[in-house]
């Protein structure tokens, strides 16, 4: 259900709804969606209850309270949060250091290259990315080279698989 929309100075729609405020870049049709995740005060707005001020700023109204912003202040193109591998498992099972048959001399945190046994085809490597702003909405995907050139996008877990 989409409640208003207002066009900002780039061209780009801004349009409330039950389920939050989105972007809709005009130029490339990508739709950016705006959530409690995101910190605004509630994903539920109010139809018919949006404007434009002739300094850009725009209001809309929610069921908890009036959304304000300046499309022209936010920074679209976001960073992506530094990526660490935190965990790795062969079979299933979680691989610690110095193990026997363990491949790891130290943490996979701060392992770089890893040689594996004929018999440890079978594993995953886990990770998390450190987004504390909004970690609800990070989303992830990987590839693994020479092995599978397709990205393999996640929606809940942060753990890549070996293809078999």
């Amino acid at each position: 259900m989409l409640y208003s929309i207002l066009e900002d100075e780039s061209g780009n729609l801004w349009i409330s709804s039950l389920k939050g405020l989105m972007c809709f870049n005009t130029a490339t049709e990508k739709v950016k969606v705006y959530t409690r995740a995101n910190g605004l005060l509630t994903d539920q707005f109010n139809y018919n209850s949006a404007y434009k001020h002739t300094d850009g700023t725009m209001y809309f109204g929610s069921v908890k309270g009036m959304v304000a912003f300046d499309p022209a202040a936010f920074n679209h193109q976001e960073d992506s949060p530094p990526t660490y591998i935190t965990g790795f498992q062969i079979n299933n099972k979680d691989v610690d250091p110095g193990e026997p048959g363990s491949p790891l001399s130290r943490s996979i945190l701060y392992t770089d290259t890893l040689v594996l046994d004929y018999d440890q085809n079978n594993f995953s490597i886990e990770f998390a990315a450190l987004n504390f702003s909004a970690p609800q909405v990070t989303r992830y995907k990987y590839r693994m080279k020479g092995i599978d050139e397709t990205w393999t996008y996640l929606n809940t877990n942060r753990k890549a698989f070996l293809p078999i």
